[in-house]
């Protein structure tokens, strides 16, 4: 059965041999690596909003590696993202009555750990000027009405 009916039977069974194995992908990475696999309780509506928040997270890691992240990490699961950029071994070390933090990854790691929001940012549309609507209209705010 497919919404697809302007495709042969042919083309129909090679367009549905190409897709097979991304959903079972996307299963696999949101239950054995980001935790819905185990769900929380007994009760239904919070089993679902912990799936619904593993599906959140597999979404935005995606995102993070096509358009943040370096091309390294393009192909890469959560558990290395985990252990390569989110998780840094550091050792906090007082010395001369200051706390120091040593990180022991390599500065080029953390320093495109730093880069990854700078380029998201600059993804984002750029803001309206104060008192115009996207349109180009001066705006009204429901503020002034009440005034």
């Amino acid at each position: 059965m497919s919404n697809r009916r302007e495709l042969g039977a042919p083309e129909l069974l090679r367009w549905h041999w190409q897709k097979a194995g991304t959903i079972e992908h996307i299963h696999d990475v949101t239950k054995n690596e980001l935790g819905a696999g185990t769900p929380p309780c007994g009760r239904f509506g919070a089993n679902a909003a912990w799936y619904r928040l593993a599906l959140f997270t597999d979404n935005v890691l995606s995102a993070m590696k096509s358009l943040a992240l370096p091309p390294e990490y393009g192909a890469a699961r959560p558990k290395k993202l985990r252990f390569s950029l989110f998780t840094l071994a550091g050792r906090i070390v007082d010395h001369a009555g200051q706390l120091i933090l040593r990180i022991s990854a390599a500065v080029e790691r953390l320093v495109q750990l730093i880069a990854a929001p700078e380029r998201l940012a600059l993804l984002l549309p750029a803001p309206y000027p104060r008192g115009l609507s996207s349109a180009g209209y001066p705006s009204r705010s429901p503020r002034s009405e009440l005034a």
